[in-house]
């Protein structure tokens, strides 16, 4: 699927997960999967260039299949998913697309709100803005994500735990050092916290780009000066990010008193200036002390996002499971009583029941019995597989010797 593809299935799902907080929903998220594979094979790929259009197609499409009482598996279109679905199934299926077409615009404009870069758009009066206005409020969203992304991905966050238990033994197992490494590079906060300022510098107005200068990083790279961007941010801004600006700058002036061999790394500025802020919000570990030293409550609400940040993260990105794992559930499948729920069927002629039935044991048989089905899946649940030789392009392999120092210092 490409970006546009995604994000239809994505904004589909999420109108679906919204309404269950109305009321009982009927209609299943592998039935909206289903109808975007279809789509994506038959659908004329213009067909997606808007995504209220392209979310409409899809309802459009669940709402013929279940008028036709028909919805083909993608996988295996002799399947009908609707099977054994009642009358009234069918018609609170059919009742849930339609509550989801309702104001479908303001559906999905609501499914961004709850994004930073949301915000600035939406505040002030209901004028159309200039295009100077629109790229201000662009950068100055896209500079306070940034922020938020680098502390919630610091190095000290309890995500990483998970993370280096699920990345490194794996990787190091397999000796791609090289891999681990880039692995936790684009996982980190200042990854992404870097990609968003370049989306900020991308969109800034000219007078903004203007005052940024190219600066030596010390290792024969240039990078450009963030700190002028930081002069968009608002003092309502600097609140939400700080929890009290007022308290940080007071901590903040404190710091600066003290002889510089005294004060935190990386402290060099008064905080009302773009380069302190620069200093403070970039700084996600110095973010971290400044708020705790100065605002008794943020460490523990701090503390409290951090687990829901590492609680979430776990849920995601899950390893694949144990070849005898597998074993027992496809075990388990093969002892269930398939008979029954054939007979419940008015498709299958109650005559066959039986016989199907027994093809069906037979293969889940042939399974279970196949060694090297075990082995394929080793290979796949314990290897890196490069099938369409990406890695050239993605990993530099004359660094791969350098690798593993670098990474055990950086975990």
């Amino acid at each position: 699927m490409n970006q546009h593809q995604q994000t239809a299935l994505k904004s589909v799902k999420r109108l679906k997960n919204a309404l269950k907080e109305t009321g009982a929903v009927q209609l299943k998220s592998y039935f909206i999967k289903t109808s975007v594979l279809w789509l994506c094979q038959d659908a004329p790929i213009e067909s997606w260039s808007s995504i209220t259009e392209a979310v409409s197609m899809i309802l459009t499409w669940l709402e013929n299949a279940v008028k036709r009482q028909y919805l083909p598996c993608f996988f295996w279109a002799e399947i009908n998913l609707l099977d054994g679905f009642s009358a009234a199934d069918l018609e609170a299926t059919r009742d849930t697309i339609g509550r989801m077409r309702e104001d479908l615009t303001r559906a999905l404009l609501a499914q961004c709100i709850g994004k930073c870069i949301m915000d600035p758009l939406l505040a002030g009066p209901p004028e159309p803005l200039s295009e100077r206005e629109l790229r201000l409020r662009l950068a100055r969203g896209l500079i306070f994500e940034g922020v938020v992304v680098g502390l919630r991905f610091r190095a000290s966050a309890p995500a990483w735990s998970h993370w280096t238990a699920l990345c490194v033994p794996a990787l190091l197992r397999l000796s791609e050092p090289g891999l681990l490494e880039y692995s936790h590079h684009c996982n980190t906060g200042s990854y992404s916290q870097q990609l968003l300022l370049l989306h900020a510098f991308l969109v800034a107005p000219d007078d903004v780009i203007a005052e940024m200068r190219l600066t030596s990083t010390g290792d024969g790279l240039l990078a450009w000066d963030a700190a002028p961007l930081f002069r968009l941010l608002t003092d309502q801004d600097m609140n939400e990010l700080l929890g009290s600006y007022e308290a940080v700058q007071a901590w903040w002036s404190q710091q600066l008193s003290l002889p510089p061999a005294e004060r935190p790394p990386g402290l060099t500025m008064a905080l009302d200036t773009p380069q302190g802020q620069k200093e403070l919000l970039l700084n996600a570990e110095l973010h971290t002390r400044a708020c705790s030293a100065s605002i008794p409550r943020w460490k523990r609400a701090h503390a409290l996002l951090d687990h829901m940040s590492a609680r979430v993260w776990k849920k995601n990105n899950l390893t694949l499971p144990s070849k005898q794992r597998c074993k027992e559930w496809l075990q388990d499948l093969r002892d269930s009583d398939l008979d029954e729920k054939l007979r419940r069927s008015d498709q299958i002629d109650i005559g066959t029941v039986t016989d199907l039935a027994g093809q069906w044991r037979g293969e889940m048989d042939r399974y279970l019995l196949d060694a090297g089905l075990g082995v394929d899946y080793d290979i796949l649940r314990t290897q890196f597989q490069d099938r369409w030789r990406l890695r050239q392009y993605v990993l530099a392999e004359r660094l791969a010797g350098k690798a593993s120092l670098s990474v055990r210092e950086a975990l």
